[in-house]
């Protein structure tokens, strides 16, 4: 017999154990290191196993008994119950903490990703016109309504404010968007043969805002009203702005219109939302809908794009377009090199891209266009692809230096 905490004679197999300020009941355990001690008759005996230093963890993990062989981690914070089967004395984070590559962090401070590149907790980036703040592995961003942007480039192919994408070989003059309830502006583009399997190429855009028409034409300078002026020094005019801006000059205006012309075979139209549902053209009618930005002049959605593509001619007098029997690598020697060339945009170059704004479709483009464009601008149409591809990743906050002495310096 033996007196407990309470002074009281008891059989010794009822006496409780201490470890430091801490008592327990006969038959419990305890962890002592990777060793186990069962309380029996007021003493802890304890397994004799050779424990590992609990200093030797690297970092700031710890020494535990119960570490799983798929330890959760920012990238995955679910346990999973048959790893827990196999829970074994090692390195792992303490309670409360995963792994974000080799350190142990509280789940709040995960990072975020975006492009392959990996963000901080409170690091932002932008999209479009949002700014998106990184909180605990995800993104919260802003919830601007941004304007709406158009896309013509190359032989040509365009991307409509919604969204739809399509190629279109038409060589006339045609409206990419009309203010059609109150006639506010106009934007057209030239299409001009630029190759001999039949391709065209955006050979001038021309804006019309109330009584001021703005020319912009390949290789000359840019007008107002027939006045030339010189970029990059600014034009101001009533309302209206035109300044240089690396290679692009952009026209804007305060009616909530911008364009912006690379100089070669690239137009971008960036209308405010004011517009939405109020205008027509090859750049579609900015409701929102994509399925319907084949909506032809006269009303009515047609089913291909030559079709509703000629409905929007400046001039009716302009031969309606015969689409394209043949790709144009079919009949050209330089299939392989463009695909060589082109194949930039699927490599490690872009990688960080690729998740973000899909490759293929650009990628089809620039080989279509580097095989057709062949009245000399072989390396001007391959660049302008690329081009458009690596600002698609811009515009989604992912930056690639991709020029080089090699590539379209």
């Amino acid at each position: 017999m033996a007196l407990n905490d309470d002074g009281v004679c008891v059989r010794k197999s009822m006496c409780n154990c201490r470890d430091g300020d801490r008592v327990y009941a006969p038959g419990s355990t305890i962890k002592k290191g990777c060793n186990t001690c069962y309380c029996e008759s007021g003493i802890f005996n304890c397994s004799d196993h050779e424990c590992p230093d609990v200093y030797a963890c690297p970092r700031n993990l710890v020494y535990r008994d119960d570490v799983s062989p798929c330890p959760l981690t920012c990238a995955n914070m679910i346990e999973d119950e048959y790893c827990n089967l196999f829970r074994q004395p090692g390195c792992g984070c303490p309670d409360g903490m995963v792994l974000d590559e080799d350190y142990c962090i509280l789940p709040e401070n995960c990072p975020c990703h975006h492009g392959l590149k990996k963000h901080q907790r409170g690091e932002t980036i932008t999209k479009d016109c949002n700014i998106c703040v990184c909180k605990g592995r995800h993104w919260e961003c802003s919830d601007n309504k941004c304007a709406g942007v158009c896309i013509a480039s190359g032989d040509p192919h365009y991307i409509t404010f919604d969204g739809k994408s399509f190629s279109f070989q038409g060589g006339c003059n045609y409206i990419l968007s009309k203010d059609l309830v109150t006639n506010e502006f106009a934007i057209t583009a030239e299409n001009v043969p630029c190759g001999t399997s039949g391709v065209t190429c955006t050979k001038s855009v021309t804006i019309i805002i109330g009584s001021t028409v703005i020319s912009l034409v390949r290789g000359r300078k840019v007008t107002v009203n027939d006045v030339p002026i010189l970029p990059p020094k600014a034009y101001n005019g009533t309302g209206l702005v035109i300044h240089k801006s690396g290679i692009y000059v952009i026209v804007s205006s305060v009616i909530g219109l911008e364009v912006k012309w690379d100089g070669q075979t690239r137009v971008y139209v960036k209308l405010d939302p004011v517009f939405e549902g109020k205008v027509g053209g090859l750049c579609g009618n900015y409701d929102g809908n994509a399925e319907n930005d084949f909506t032809a002049r006269q009303g009515g959605v047609e089913s291909v794009a030559h079709m509703f593509a000629d409905t929007w001619r400046v001039s009716t007098s302009c031969m309606e377009t015969e689409p394209p029997t043949m790709h144009p690598c079919k009949s050209s020697a330089r299939e392989t090199y463009a695909k060589k060339m082109c194949g930039v945009l699927t490599g490690p170059m872009f990688e960080p891209c690729h998740s973000v704004v899909p490759y293929e479709m650009y990628y089809a483009w620039c080989v279509y266009d580097s095989c057709g464009c062949d009245y000399g601008g072989f390396c001007e149409c391959m660049c302008t692809a690329i081009s458009l591809y690596a600002q698609m990743c811009s515009d989604n906050g992912i930056y690639i230096r991709w020029r080089s002495q090699e590539l379209c310096l």
